[in-house]
């Protein structure tokens, strides 16, 4: 009986294949694919392509990219690698222990199996950082470093064995964060360690969500709202202006709060992730005298912490140059760039004489490429600060 039943599932589930062609495009629109993908170079028909074979090769490409059903093979065959072969189908994310993902990048920069920048190169940093500190303070502008964490500081036990084979932390005497928060305090700029500030938070702050959660690569948005509250007090401290207040007010959801699963959904897989969801808000609990003008430079960890600042109104004009999406307005004007560092294309002459507050955000695993070349062509075109564009 056993084997007659395995027999007609074998060949129903046969059969099912072959006919995908006819009913393949009901899956695919419930089940879209997540992540970019590189697309096919067409090659137009003709006897020359045709008699070489280039025109058979386009279209047999083509028809993979979009024959009926494809959606639906790709998320059994991921789904597949995942929970039973317990391995990534995506060689940019990393499956860890007990179902974590990482970039791999960010792991080998925590193990340090990439080697950490040299003193040369921090001795070359400190000199732009220092000048354009006094840059911003000719200008009249005050300027701050926002250092945000890697997913991988707080969960190394969730590592893969094979990775942690090659920690190399013992054969070197100095991580990039460490060289770069001495390079900072030589160069009399205030830096705001968020890395520390979470650790030293562990077990006290009352916040029902995790730093990171399993499925994303950024931290969640309630201890990236409680690091931008604290970052602001860090300001009121050292700054002139007498900043707002602020409460952070933490709530469950029903739904994944972007991007806390932008690692997840990049695997394109058939099962949802599942976990406890939360989201988070600043708002004004104290009106200060001052709202100051800010610029915002930095990566997408900007987009759960200090963002919220900007949304409770914290400041006057407000610019969140985010990787290479501009914002302005309170998140009402959004300009997309081809690159993070079309700088010419930006009117940065119109913006930067009117902020009086510069922050550089740093993520710890993109110290190799602090401000993705903001601070040199600052430095290079310092007419800018003054409106001479």
């Amino acid at each position: 009986m056993r084997s007659r039943i395995g027999g007609f599932t074998f060949v129903a589930a046969f059969f099912l294949t072959l006919l995908l062609p006819l009913y393949g495009k009901l899956p695919d629109r419930a089940l879209p694919l997540g992540g970019v993908t590189a697309g096919v170079t067409p090659v137009e028909r003709s006897v020359k392509t045709l008699w070489s074979g280039d025109w058979q090769s386009y279209a047999g490409r083509r028809y993979g990219e979009i024959f009926p059903g494809r959606n639906l093979l790709v998320k059994l065959r991921n789904q597949f690698y995942v929970s039973v072969l317990r391995e990534s189908p995506n060689e940019n994310v990393l499956l860890g222990k007990k179902g974590y993902l990482y970039e791999p990048g960010t792991v080998c920069f925590y193990l340090q199996t990439f080697r950490p920048e040299s003193e040369e190169y921090f001795e070359g940093l400190g000199e732009k950082l220092s000048e354009l500190k006094q840059l911003t303070e000719r200008n009249g502008k005050e300027l701050y470093v926002f250092l945000t964490p890697a997913k991988v500081d707080f969960l190394e036990e969730t590592i893969p064995d094979r990775y942690m084979a090659f920690d190399s932390r013992a054969y070197w005497d100095y991580t990039n964060r460490e060289a770069l928060l001495k390079t900072l305090e030589q160069a009399g700029i205030p830096c705001f360690d968020s890395v520390q500030y979470l650790e030293d938070s562990r077990g006290k702050e009352q916040l029902q969500a995790p730093f990171f959660y399993a499925s994303g690569m950024h931290w969640s948005r309630p201890w990236g709202s409680y690091c931008a509250k604290g970052f602001l007090e860090f300001m009121r401290e050292r700054s002139r202006y007498d900043f707002s207040r602020v409460t952070l007010v933490e709530e469950k959801s029903d739904t994944p709060v972007f991007p806390d699963t932008d690692l997840y959904d990049s695997l394109n897989l058939l099962v949802p992730a599942k976990d406890d969801w939360y989201t988070a808000r600043l708002e004004v609990s104290e009106e200060g005298r001052d709202h100051p003008n800010v610029f915002f430079r930095g990566g997408s960890f900007l987009g759960q912490s200090t963002a919220e600042l900007i949304r409770a109104g914290v400041f006057g004009e407000d610019v969140h140059l985010e990787n290479n999406n501009l914002f302005r307005n309170r998140f009402t004007q959004i300009t997309g760039y081809a690159s993070y560092t079309a700088y010419d294309e930006m009117p940065l002459g119109e913006m930067l004489p009117s902020s009086d507050i510069l922050v550089l955000e740093i993520n710890e695993s993109s110290i190799h490429v602090m401000g993705f070349g903001f601070i040199e062509y600052l430095l290079e075109h310092p007419e800018l600060m003054e409106g001479q564009s």
